[in-house]
């Protein structure tokens, strides 16, 4: 026997699913699926693209870089779930804090750089309606490649994920482990106007990431559909360089309109002869602003920087330094 359901990534709490052996365990563990992607993809990609983006043009042939990365997300939504012709009206709010630090290695010159990156990032996720909880432990490594030719640029970046994931259930004291892999690419094109004094940057750019996660046996057994998606985003970057004594620092701001697209992914819910399933929902499009100051002096640079993220039931808001050194 089988039903379908539709709730969302991130929920807290999947009341009116019969035999589940508790409403927690279908929400908590589509939260921990949420989180994984959470954690794994914007440690990464976000962290490479802003030093990237600072180092731009790179003036020297080999660098070490490394800096830590924080950033709080929330989403509020409550949905009808439908099982078995049975609906309730769900609150699916979620609070996720991310925490990463990444490491590189960049090599090559003004017009060609590329390099190799490893970190790791940890995220907690708590759910509004529910004492559940889920542990995300989400470690990657990668490769990229960074292009200048005039007033065009553009960079790109492939990686791998390994996730562990421990899922709490707070109505029943349940505890779950699961572990998964990820791997996924982003590319990103733009072009220069302006002077050093002050630029413009038109850009766009397109990521795309697959997520599996092994299921986790509770009081029911949850399967995790295979996570894939992406996100298409074009924005402006504008800033300017000064002097400041032997140092040169660099102001910027970067504003974005960013659409996702999702493919099918969800959880599967058994106990015994009785399976349902429950379908994710995908962000809406939103809004994604950065501001930073980088300062180089020799073969060395720092940067800092502090973003958000702005949607109709979703925000988040973060910041992160970096630290490189030439050689």
């Amino acid at each position: 026997m089988s039903g379908t359901a539709t709730g969302a990534g991130g929920a807290g709490g999947t009341a009116g699913v019969p035999g589940a052996g508790g409403a927690g365990a279908a929400g908590g563990a589509s939260g921990a699926a949420g989180g994984a992607a959470g954690a794994g993809g914007c440690a990464a990609w976000t962290s490479c693209t802003a030093a990237i983006g600072a180092a731009r043009p790179m003036q020297v042939k080999a660098a070490i870089r490394a800096g830590p990365s924080r950033r709080l997300r929330s989403r509020n939504t409550r949905r009808t779930i439908t099982s078995f012709g049975l609906s309730q009206d769900t609150n699916l709010a979620y609070r996720q804090d991310v925490f990463g630090l990444q490491l590189g290695v960049d090599f090559g010159g003004k017009a060609l750089g590329f390099g190799l990156t490893g970190g790791y990032a940890t995220s907690v996720q708590n759910f509004d309606a529910s004492a559940d909880r889920s542990n995300v432990d989400a470690w990657n490594i990668g490769a990229y490649t960074a292009f200048n030719s005039g007033r065009f640029f553009a960079n790109a970046l492939a990686k791998y994920d390994r996730y562990k994931v421990r899922l709490t259930i707070g109505s029943t004291g349940e505890k779950a482990r699961s572990t998964g892999d990820g791997y996924g690419g982003q590319v990103e094109a733009g072009v220069r106007f302006g002077s050093d004094r002050f630029f413009a940057e038109p850009l766009v750019s397109l990521s795309w990431q697959h997520i599996a996660l092994d299921p986790v046996a509770l009081s029911a057994t949850i399967g995790f559909d295979d996570r894939e998606g992406g996100r298409a985003a074009a924005g402006l970057r504008i800033g300017g360089l000064r002097d400041i004594g032997p140092a040169r620092a660099a102001f910027y701001a970067q504003g974005d309109y960013v659409r996702p697209f999702d493919g099918s992914d969800g959880i599967s819910v058994t106990t015994g002869s009785t399976t349902v399933l429950i379908g994710d929902t995908r962000f809406e499009s939103y809004g994604k602003g950065r501001i930073g100051m980088s300062i180089t002096r020799g073969q060395v640079s720092g940067f800092i920087e502090g973003n958000g993220r702005v949607g109709r039931d979703y925000h988040s808001g973060g910041g992160r330094v970096g630290l490189r050194i030439g050689f």
